[in-house]
């Protein structure tokens, strides 16, 4: 299985992180892993809800949680953001 490294940055607690996406996977579930992971980790900082949305960082552009990532631009170094 084929998978892209690519960065993720959640502006509300002013980090990134990097995380490897297999090829298939839609981006809700990258959206709730993260939301997860990051709870977790920064409990007192960041509170998942259930709009968040993954964006390019570059343009800005929002993408449908219904997409997977093999329907979108993404390679290696890719930068999200998590808003």
């Amino acid at each position: 299985m084929k998978k892209v490294l690519v960065e993720i940055m959640i502006p509300a607690i002013g980090k990134s992180y990097d995380l490897y996406l297999p090829e298939g996977v839609k981006i809700s579930e990258v959206v709730r892993t993260m939301s997860d992971m990051i709870s977790e980790t920064d409990r007192n900082f960041y509170c998942p809800t259930e709009d968040a949305v993954l964006c390019d960082r570059k343009t800005g552009k929002v993408y449908s949680n219904n997409m997977s990532i093999d329907e979108i631009d993404i390679y290696n170094g890719k930068k999200f953001m998590l808003i």
